[in-house]
């Protein structure tokens, strides 16, 4: 059976050293300084990673998988637990665009380190079209 899915998420680098304390000795493939990927069977659990635009504002990241491989959809649900378990739902989206027209903000999770930091901006891109707020 194939396994689709995705979570998207922000972390701090403190928060992702945590997440990837759980994995042990999980291979890693990090095609670039932003996009890693766990090996796992025959396939493979896409990490994209957050990045500091600056001090204050983090882009999204996310676990992304495509998979009939039972090794690799495992390892997909143990990282989407542990999200799930341990980090905090974003409650609230707006555009730059319409700032006023806040919406809820659906499967978007924040790491506890981050969530604890004020004046973070948390991002969907670069240019910062879309901000996410616990």
């Amino acid at each position: 059976m194939m396994l689709r899915k995705q979570i998207e998420f922000f972390l701090s680098e403190e928060d992702e050293k945590a997440l990837l304390g759980t994995l042990g000795e999980q291979k890693i493939v990090k095609k670039s300084d932003y996009v890693w990927e766990f090996l796992c069977g025959d396939d493979r659990v896409q990490f994209l990673r957050c990045r500091a635009l600056a001090p204050d504002k983090v882009v999204i990241g996310r676990f992304a998988v495509s998979t009939a491989d039972k090794e690799a959809a495992s390892l997909y649900r143990k990282l989407e637990r542990y999200v799930r378990k341990n980090f905090l739902r974003v409650t609230r989206v707006w555009s730059n665009k319409n700032p006023d027209a806040v919406d809820t903000a659906k499967g978007v999770w924040t790491g506890p380190d981050l969530a604890k930091r004020s004046g973070v901006r948390l991002v969907q891109n670069a240019a910062g079209s879309v901000e996410f707020g616990v």
